[in-house]
């Protein structure tokens, strides 16, 4: 068993379908030497050949922040490795790798991921002594993120609120885990730097908003003769412009003013931080680059 690190795939009950597609594709490109926890509501699951440990909230009704929290409290490892039920392995995931950054991060212990999203990677900063990966700079958002990573376990414990969503906490508490943070974040610089393979598209892949994403699983399970009864939750459908994730026409600021709470739930002591990255938002649409770069330099120099 190996002991530095522990897989966490974070589910609900209402995705027990994605398990068996999920972990068998884990079995068959991965099922590394270490603990395996499934981070659930109240259900039960095994796989042949897998050693699944199911861990359930201490009270049924929990918010999924408080859920992801009690999970980490139980991980005795310094390195989780952070999935969700529908990052569908497609290769052999490389050992090495992985190996590799568990001794980079065992060695400099204020940073905090390495993490395959190389949408991100691309625009961070490149540095030779991390061959593969880029640093993302200091307050920008989706720093913190949902995408696959080797995570320093106290430190992903230390960024999460109770009541907070992923969605809230890819995007909002990104605030002070992005501005007031010490610590390093690192993301894969191009998809062929990614140690873990899960077809990541940005336009959608897996599951997205409880639908099937039909160009990524349909020709993905035929291949690994996967019989999968697509009809229980259907395929999702893009808008008519052809995105999969505009649901907003006001993006970011409409949603700040009508879900104005999360201010008092995820970041009370960064409003300051919070209000200036939504006017930065704003400008940033509207394209007025002055003013966005004005607030921009604020952001930088509360962050020095």
């Amino acid at each position: 068993m190996d002991k530095r690190y522990t897989v966490i795939v974070n589910s609900c009950d209402s995705y027990a379908d994605l398990w068996e597609p999920f972990f068998t594709l884990y079995k068959k490109y991965w099922n590394p030497e270490a603990r395996l926890i499934l981070n659930t509501e109240s259900l039960n699951y095994t796989f042949p050949g897998l050693n699944i440990e199911c861990v359930h909230p201490p009270q049924e009704k929990c918010h999924y922040g408080a859920r992801i929290m009690n999970v980490l409290r139980q991980v005795s490892t310094p390195f989780v490795v952070l999935m969700l039920d529908d990052f569908f392995i497609r290769q052999k995931v490389e050992y090495d790798e992985i190996d590799r950054i568990l001794k980079i991060m065992d060695k400099e212990p204020d940073i905090a991921y390495f993490n395959c999203d190389y949408e991100l990677g691309k625009t961070g900063i490149t540095d030779e002594r991390y061959q593969g990966y880029s640093r993302l700079q200091p307050g920008r958002e989706y720093t913190l993120n949902m995408q696959a990573a080797i995570w320093r376990t106290d430190i992903l414990l230390a960024f999460w609120k109770p009541k907070v969503t992923p969605w809230e906490w890819e995007l909002y508490t990104n605030i002070y885990g992005a501005l007031s943070s010490k610590y390093r974040f690192f993301c894969a610089s191009t998809s062929k730097d990614m140690f873990i393979d899960y077809g990541y598209n940005q336009q959608g892949m897996g599951v997205f908003r409880g639908k099937w994403v039909k160009d990524d699983v349909v020709g993905l399970f035929e291949s690994e003769d996967l019989i999968v009864d697509f009809s229980k939750r259907g395929f999702f459908e893009a808008d008519e412009n052809g995105s999969k994730h505009s649901n907003s026409k006001n993006g970011v600021v409409n949603y700040f003013f009508s879900q104005f709470d999360i201010i008092y739930r995820c970041i009370p002591s960064y409003i300051f931080e919070y209000i200036l990255y939504v006017l930065s938002e704003y400008f940033h649409k509207s394209k007025k680059y002055l003013v966005k770069d004005f607030i921009n330099h604020k952001l930088k120099s509360i962050n020095n």
